[in-house]
Formats: structure tokens, sequence, C-alpha cells
């Protein structure tokens, strides 16, 4: 028999979608991409605590991929060096439609 319980761990751990959180974390303005890149751990940490993963998806190729292709050929913006101490240029979601952009930060 399965005992079922009402109380939540005492230390929970959790795993977050990456992609997810992207987009879900304010980006501050004016501020380096290192600024941006604390804003990310500074959110987790608030929120979810020291155990956590964040994962990134590793899907393989798909019929979805076209849509992918197609989204980031009529919104791609330049690639970037997100070099912790340069400052950022472009808006977040400009930024995030260029693949290599996402990659390197």
């Amino acid at each position: 028999m399965c005992k079922i319980s009402n109380k939540l761990p005492e230390n929970p751990s959790y795993v977050l979608d990456g992609g997810d959180l992207l987009h879900r974390v304010h980006w501050p303005s004016p501020a380096t991409y290192g600024d941006v890149c604390n804003a990310y751990l500074d959110y987790v940490n608030r929120n979810y605590g020291k155990n956590v993963i964040v994962a990134f998806d590793g899907y393989e190729l798909s019929t979805k991929d076209v849509v992918h292709m197609r989204r980031a050929v009529e919104k791609s913006a330049a690639r970037v060096d997100v070099a912790p101490s340069n400052a950022m240029t472009i808006a977040k979601e400009q930024f995030l439609s260029n693949l290599e952009n996402k990659k390197e930060f």
C-alpha cells in the first residue's frame, strides 16, 4: 500500500526549464551582460533556494525546426559578444531571437 503525505519536504529540490526562465526574468536596464546574468541568479535563489537545477532543451531535430527557422529569419538580431563587462545594446526579445546569442549566454 502506498502512503501519501500532504507534508512538503523541508529542503525541496527543483528542476527549472531554462528556456522558460530566459523569458521570465526581467532584464535590468541600463546593464551589462554580467548584470543580466546576476538577475537570473538572484531570481532563482529568491524563488527556489539553493537546491535547483536549470535544464536547457537538447531536443533532437524535428518538424518543429522549420517553425524555429522561419521565426529566426523573421526577427533575428545580430550576434552579440556577451562578455560580462559588455553593455547590453539590444532588447531582450531581440537578443533571444538569435540562437547563437542564447547558446553563448
